[in-house]
């Protein structure tokens, strides 16, 4: 098997059928898709049902997250490679998969590599640093390659790379575990990389649409601030948290003359998500 394309749903029955529909057109190519279900609410689970013959799925009983979800489907896997892809995904063209297993053969240093993804008419660019990275006062040590992480609705992996890292960290529920994954990569010495040859289409935020602002920016300041604490010290990671409920208090004060009730949701999300963190941080020092 030369890859196995894993999809983490929730709530995204009128999404996923595209999306698998565009998994089956690959060419020059051998797969397996595996979908795991987080428990979704909607009619995921009979949409998946009709297409039982083509795919495998795993029904959680309960929302396990991004990354434990990912895992799960690892665990049943066989493909020499691992696709990620979100449910709200396509893929653009029938030589996505084929495109990717050619560059992961020819060059052996990376361990994973990222199509060009599409959203709202922009592509979405490999990063080059990390979350906070800018303000560290101790710089990191010198990693390979140039990438620092790329977005994981659309991630392939080698799996001898995915075995090593054990997966996803999974204490993350949702929002900063691929940048972690990539940079764990990193230290043990593989690569991040990119190809804009192929692309995938993706919508964005598809299992999202029924959260509000503020329940969106309370999950992923959650994740940011967990991606400080696990990777650059809890010293470190109380400065960076000091720094974000400054810039959120700015930020809200400025919104009193601005009416904008998206960007207000925000900050106070972060704000809150901050102050609770930072707490949090002191008790333990």
């Amino acid at each position: 098997m030369d890859v196995s394309v894993i999809i983490v749903n929730y709530n995204t029955a009128d999404l996923i059928k595209n999306c698998i529909a565009s998994v089956l057109m690959q060419k020059n190519i051998s797969l397996e898709i595996i979908v795991v279900d987080n428990a979704s609410k909607d009619n995921s689970l009979a949409v998946l049902e009709k297409l039982e013959d083509k795919i495998r799925v795993i029904a959680n009983k309960d929302n396990l997250g991004f990354g434990k979800a990912n895992n799960q489907g690892f665990k049943v896997s066989s493909g020499k490679t691992i696709f990620l892809l979100n449910p709200d995904a396509v893929l653009a063209s029938n030589n996505v998969l084929e495109t990717l297993l050619n560059f992961m053969e020819k060059n052996t240093g990376v361990g994973i590599v990222g199509p060009r993804v599409m959203g709202d008419n922009k592509a979405t660019q490999p990063q080059t640093q990390y979350p906070g990275q800018s303000h560290l006062k101790k710089p990191l040590e010198t990693l390979p390659g140039k990438i620092a992480w790329i977005i994981g609705a659309s991630m392939f992996i080698r799996r001898e790379v995915y075995e090593k890292m054990k997966g996803f960290d999974e204490d993350y529920f949702l929002y900063g575990e691929e940048a972690d994954l990539c940079l764990r990569v990193r230290r043990a010495g593989w690569m991040i990389d990119y190809v804009d040859d192929v692309t995938v289409e993706h919508m964005g935020h598809g299992s999202e649409r029924t959260s509000t602002t503020r329940e969106y920016w309370v999950k992923k300041q959650a994740g940011i601030i967990l991606f400080y604490k696990k990777n650059y010290g809890l010293a470190e990671a109380k400065k960076l948290i000091q720094r974000e409920i400054k810039k959120a208090k700015l930020r809200l004060f400025m919104l009193k003359f601005i009416k904008d009730a998206e960007k207000q949701g925000r900050y106070e999300a972060i704000l809150a998500v901050s102050q609770k963190e930072l707490l949090r941080a002191s008790l333990l020092t």
